[in-house]
């Protein structure tokens, strides 16, 4: 009976935390440009995690608008930069700094999540696999839209090692390419 009972608890315990399934969706030696691909166009928000080591450069490139960017950058901190932040730009144009946290560096033997959720006008980052958990900054922004484009671009400028990126999953991995709108049920 307390086996019985522990067991209950474990299975409760799993499914009030809700399941985020991550797919491993690149690994990197070498310098890249690539795409995320957002499997849930109609959510406001996104789950993705890094691996890599605190000296490595990655940039997360987020379009709201045509030619309008909020870019992520994570990196190694220094005496004037968070180890995570945000800027906003259009190519054109001057690169904004928006706000960052020292509270998360990259590791290169740890997979770190972290989440971005957006609605009309405020932009959150947050660390983990629970949605508006462990809020790393938030942005008050105009620009900010409802909706995000179907995809967010990464840039991985310098590797120390080696990265993995990981990607939010849900469909086959075979139909990710594959439009929503063109699936039969």
């Amino acid at each position: 009976m307390k086996i019985f009972v522990v067991l209950m608890c474990a299975l409760f315990a799993d499914f009030a935390m809700g399941d985020v399934d991550m797919c491993l969706m690149q690994k990197l030696s070498t310098t890249d440009y690539d795409s995320f691909v957002n499997h849930y166009p109609g959510s406001n928000h996104v789950y993705f995690g890094i691996k890599a080591c605190a000296e490595s450069n990655i940039q997360v490139f987020v379009p709201f608008d045509k030619g309008l960017y909020f870019k992520l950058f994570f990196g190694p901190p220094s005496d004037d930069t968070a180890s995570v932040w945000m800027s906003k730009f259009k190519p054109s144009e001057k690169e904004l700094y928006l706000g960052g946290s020292t509270e998360v560096s990259l590791d290169c033997n740890t997979m770190k999540y972290f989440w971005m959720k957006w609605v009309d006008g405020t932009l959150l980052v947050g660390q983990g696999l629970q949605l508006e958990s462990r809020e790393l900054f938030k942005i008050d922004d105009n620009d900010v839209r409802s909706k995000l484009s179907s995809s967010m671009d990464y840039d991985v400028d310098y590797i120390v090692g080696s990265i993995e990126i990981d990607n939010q999953c849900g469909i086959l991995r075979a139909d990710w390419n594959v439009s929503l709108s063109s699936l039969h049920v």
